[in-house]
């Protein structure tokens, strides 16, 4: 009877091994659907990187799209840290402060 219970366990565990497996290894579970991926990755097999040509301009196009980016997230978190800052001010003005 253990026997049993123990070859039902191994073979219940199996199954549940496999179909993550084989869930986890599906092609949209790995690829995830971003637009922006898929815009630069058209933009760089758009480019011809071959020998003669080089990959200049393939880099160009990284660099650019890259600064564009980090200049996008610096301005989220400058816009963040003000609304921190009118957070901190307002509770340091308005609320009262407790004495210890």
């Amino acid at each position: 009877m253990l026997k049993v219970a123990r070859d039902s366990l191994k073979v219940g565990l199996l199954a549940g091994l496999a179909g993550a497996a084989s869930a986890g290894n599906s092609p949209t579970a790995a690829i995830p659907q971003d637009p922006t991926a898929k815009a630069i990755l058209a933009e760089l097999l758009a480019i011809d990187t071959t020998y003669e040509k080089g990959t200049v301009a393939a880099v160009e196009a990284l660099r650019k799209r890259f600064t564009e980016q980090v200049r996008l997230e610096e301005n989220r978190f400058r816009s963040w840290e003000q609304q921190v800052r009118l957070a901190f001010l307002f509770s340091f003005i308005f609320l009262e402060p407790k004495e210890i």
